[in-house]
């Protein structure tokens, strides 16, 4: 097992822009971070499992405030947010051609103390843009009756997560699949990846800013590239 802590902080006094917004004289950013993991393997490497848990405690974090209705974004600080989650990793070696690998995390990303103004209060709510869900799996096969070939099918999954600071407004999340071969003979190598494999709809980012409409960044439809490399 492993065990890290640290502290980290940042301050500024003069007015000045973060990421174009607007800002005064914010208060000094910090950071608790507490995180414990461990990792063990079974069968001579078959099975190989990670596990890491963690708590951030922010104090005076950077935030950034757009009310709508084509008002600039203002940067202030949040009194207190907190962080805390669980990353899981798992990889399956049944055969010497066949791997499986699985990661999945869970995180709760909130306001503890975020007052706007006396009549705007996010106290206890989502970050947004802040899903809970995340996790990738990939199957990997190399077959054997076919040296030098290497297919792989991966999944990504992006839960659901709030668009505002007001959690009013969702984003559903996704799910895409992608899909990669390459074979490898003597000095030459042929490859190609196919994003997106199912052609999904989903939003590669979402947000929402006041009384607006909320706002979407379509995610690439179905791709596939493909390439030659001789050595």
């Amino acid at each position: 097992p492993i065990l890290a802590t640290s502290r980290a902080s940042s301050e500024f006094t003069a007015e000045f822009t973060i990421k174009g917004d607007a800002a005064g004289d914010l208060k000094e950013q910090t950071a608790d971070n507490y995180e414990v993991g461990m990792r063990a393997e079974f069968f001579n490497k078959r099975i190989t499992i990670d596990l890491a848990g963690y708590l951030i405690k922010m104090q005076d974090e950077f935030v950034s405030y757009n009310p709508g209705g084509g008002a600039p974004s203002v940067t202030n600080n949040a009194g207190e947010s907190e962080s805390r989650g669980l990353e899981v990793g798992l990889g399956l070696k049944p055969l010497d051609w066949v791997s499986l690998n699985i990661a999945y995390s869970y995180a709760v990303h909130e306001y503890e103390r975020y007052r706007v103004s006396q009549t705007v209060n996010y106290n206890g709510k989502d970050k947004p843009s802040a899903p809970r869900h995340n996790s990738n799996i990939r199957l990997d096969v190399k077959p054997p009756f076919l040296p030098g070939s290497d297919i792989e099918l991966e999944r990504i999954y992006r839960g659901e997560y709030w668009l505002n600071d007001a959690n009013t407004a969702e984003y559903n999340g996704h799910t895409l699949w992608n899909l990669r071969a390459s074979y490898n003979w003597k000095d030459v190598t042929v490859w190609v990846h196919c994003l997106n494999l199912l052609d999904e709809q989903y939003a590669f980012s979402a947000s929402k800013s006041g009384s607006d409409p909320a706002s979407y960044t379509a995610g690439d439809p179905k791709t596939i590239f493909g390439g030659l490399t001789y050595k």
